[in-house]
């Protein structure tokens, strides 16, 4: 009767929350900085809009395949238990680590962005205590306050009752969704906005590959959005009918992509003093500080004064706390999934506390952060680098195994977009 009750309580994601999971993996703190930092030095704000839509379209594509991947295998691990059960053990070890790591390395960018934006949003007041450097980085007690309470925190959330989890995550990803739509709204109704006028590209030739320094990004941006296929034996049995599992995936990809591209218009739309175009702005970033270092805080704050700088928070608490959430249930899974096939781990992945949570891989990964957090955001970038070449790797083998899997069934489409979205992930790891 117990071991009933427990399975019957594992299953709480619905649909909503499938969407929720999906988009507040995969839109994290990169959606604040990067606009600023990569995609307009890269290509603009309509270079962006191109190279997102069209990354968007190459993760609906690899959508299509774990959308099939999951109907054939209900089970938790993701493309972990997809690799392993194609391909064999050691592919799906190899797949297995990559898959866990670069969940990692998003939860330890999420975690430790928290103080770096407190920091850009009311600047100093952290920096007390004792501190120290690494690699060119200063690092304060007070800021790694700040994200080890997090971690603590929201590592008690992922122990504790799972619709409680869901529901806090599905509350933060709609305060993000609708804090991006404010400011960009704020960003269109500005008397002195700067859209309008914003050059276009980066540069005034070689449109094409300029768009592509943004496709090629797609994987660290969209990573994260097939999150519900790492937690599949936990979703609810009237949200797992086809139509229902791919609008959740394909709606966390449209409104991701959205996000990236509202947000990089929000980086054009105000400019400091003294600089004509954003190009001269962006150019001269690395001599700014606060919030000037930052066009999409800047630019809210321009827009909308203290009510923009105040919304610009609450989007910022409800991207990295979505991302720490997400990408933490992921990676549990994952683990679990990879212990379970071990018959020396085999015990510690099957135990699971009161509420049907993998308690030792949550652990393992909140000890890990916590350690990463005394690094520093210098040590924490390097990790986070592996991120886009896991991801590939991961989008690659499972379009692979989507395709076997297809073939096997004589399903031509999954045919179709298993080798099409491999093709695409090896040409983007290059």
């Amino acid at each position: 009767m117990e071991k009933a009750k427990k399975e019957f309580d594992s299953k709480y994601l619905s649909t909503l929350g499938l969407f929720s999971l999906a988009l507040g993996s995969s839109v994290g703190w990169g959606a604040l900085i990067m606009p600023g930092s990569t995609f307009l030095p890269k290509a603009g704000p309509l270079g962006t809009l191109f190279g997102i839509i069209i990354g968007a379209i190459i993760m609906t594509i690899i959508g299509f395949n774990y959308h099939h991947l999951m109907q054939k295998y209900p089970e938790n691990g993701g493309a972990y238990t997809y690799v392993k059960n194609e391909f064999g053990h050691d592919h799906g070890f190899i797949c297995g680590w990559f898959l866990g790591l670069s969940y990692a390395a998003i939860i330890w960018a999420n975690s430790s962005a928290l103080s770096l934006l407190i920091k850009y949003i009311f600047g100093d007041i952290f920096q007390f205590g004792f501190h120290y450097n690494i690699l060119g980085y200063e690092i304060y007690f007070g800021e790694i306050l700040l994200p080890l309470l997090s971690i603590i925190l929201l590592t008690l959330l992922c122990l504790g009752p799972k619709k409680l989890l869901i529901i806090v995550q599905t509350s933060l990803v709609f305060i993000m969704i609708l804090g991006i739509l404010v400011l960009f709204i704020g960003a269109l109704a500005s008397e002195n906005t700067t859209i309008k006028d914003a050059p276009l590209f980066a540069a005034d030739e070689k449109y094409i590959s300029q768009i592509m320094s943004i496709i090629v990004l797609s994987p660290w941006a969209f990573i994260g959005f097939e999150a519900a296929s790492n937690s599949a034996s936990e979703i609810k049995d009237k949200s797992r009918s086809k139509i229902k599992l791919f609008i959740s995936i394909s709606l966390a990809i449209a409104l991701g992509a959205l996000c990236y591209i509202a947000l990089t218009e929000l980086s054009v739309s105000a400019l400091p003093e003294g600089y004509a175009t954003w190009k001269e702005y962006i150019a001269d970033l690395p001599s700014n500080d606060g919030a000037k270092s930052v066009p999409t805080l800047f630019s809210a704050i321009a827009n909308m004064g203290s009510f923009g700088k105040s919304i610009f928070f609450l989007v910022a608490i409800g991207a990295t706390m979505t991302g720490v959430i997400g990408n933490t249930i992921s990676a549990s899974r994952v683990l679990q999934a990879m212990s379970s096939d071990h018959e020396k781990t085999k015990k510690i992945a099957s135990h699971t506390n009161r509420f049907s949570n993998p308690t030792y891989p949550i652990l393992l990964i909140s000890c890990l952060s916590i350690i990463m957090v005394f690094l520093g955001r210098s040590t924490i970038s390097l990790i986070v680098d592996v991120t886009t070449v896991g991801a590939t790797i991961i989008y690659a083998y499972t379009s692979l195994t989507a395709f076997k899997s297809a073939r096997r069934d004589h399903n031509i489409f999954i045919q179709t977009t298993g080798i099409t979205g491999a093709i695409i992930a090896t040409v983007l790891s290059f």
